[in-house]
């Protein structure tokens, strides 16, 4: 199971649980819609089920900056890492006799 927390000055959004990536991905969304404003540093973590944590921070620094649109292009490269890190926990381990054959 993944959890999503995001955390910013003001607000107090606690950490919501997700059966999948995908609604990992859309409560990150949906949250950092939420709280991003102009000037607000706005932090956020992503637990996933390999026990990895995926963090970091968004900051709007002007006010003119689509908010909605920086949001969807910063969670599209989270996805991205999400996705890399999804499918390097389910890579079986490798066996020793593979590493070291005799």
């Amino acid at each position: 199971m993944y959890e999503v927390s995001v955390t910013a000055r003001g607000t107090g959004l606690g950490p919501t649980p997700c059966a999948d990536l995908d609604a990992a991905v859309e409560v990150l969304r949906q949250r950092l819609n939420e709280v991003v404003a102009p000037r607000r540093r706005v932090h956020w973590v992503v637990r996933c089920p390999s026990g990895q944590l995926v963090r970091g921070d968004i900051t709007i620094n002007a006010a003119s900056t689509n908010r909605l649109e920086a949001v969807r292009d910063h969670v599209t490269e989270i996805q991205e890492i999400l996705t890399s890190d999804n499918h390097a926990s389910k890579q079986p381990p490798a066996n020793d006799e593979e590493r070291n054959p005799e």
